[in-house]
């Protein structure tokens, strides 16, 4: 699935191996079709928050370094019917933890500490609120996976 976000980032650079950064963010999903079935299919979204912290800070050169991260999201999962004649929209819970490893090239912009960021992650959730969404009487439209695969790249600024 695809997102958009805004996040946050307060990190604590040193010169060692334990350099914390912490991150929150809003995500919204693009809305997602579901497989066909007999009676219609769903249209489904995700809006959450996420939780991150990376204690370590491995440098591979002055401005390129790899981070192991823990990350916790929570939200909601919103299903429209689309088919049937009584379709539904409903809510669901969400919450997954998980870890991913982010990768980031600061490429200077200033004496003063203005930089231009470039990142990359990637990762793994595991859904703790596994929902289900169903057409009545037994039509599967969505069951959320044990674990999703987590993948981005992004740009900011950073400033001191």
């Amino acid at each position: 699935m695809a997102d958009g976000d805004l996040f946050g980032d307060l990190g604590l650079e040193r010169a060692g191996l334990v350099s914390p950064s912490f991150r929150v963010s809003v995500h919204r999903t693009l809305e997602i079709a579901t497989a066909e079935v007999p009676l219609g299919h769903g249209i489904l979204a995700w809006t959450y928050g996420r939780a991150e912290a990376c204690p370590l800070r491995f440098a591979v050169a002055s401005s390129v370094a790899l981070r192991p991260c823990v990350v916790f999201d929570a939200g909601v999962v919103s299903a429209d019917g689309e088919g049937p004649k009584n379709a539904r929209s409903v809510l669901g819970a969400w919450a997954a933890p998980g870890a991913l490893a982010r990768a980031d090239w600061m490429i200077p912009l200033s004496p003063k500490g203005w930089a231009l960021a470039l990142e990359a992650q990637g990762g793994l959730v595991l859904p703790i609120v596994r929902k289900t969404f169903i057409f009545e009487p037994s039509s599967t439209v969505y069951q959320a996976p044990v674990a999703m695969g987590l993948a981005s790249v992004g740009a900011g600024v950073r400033f001191p």
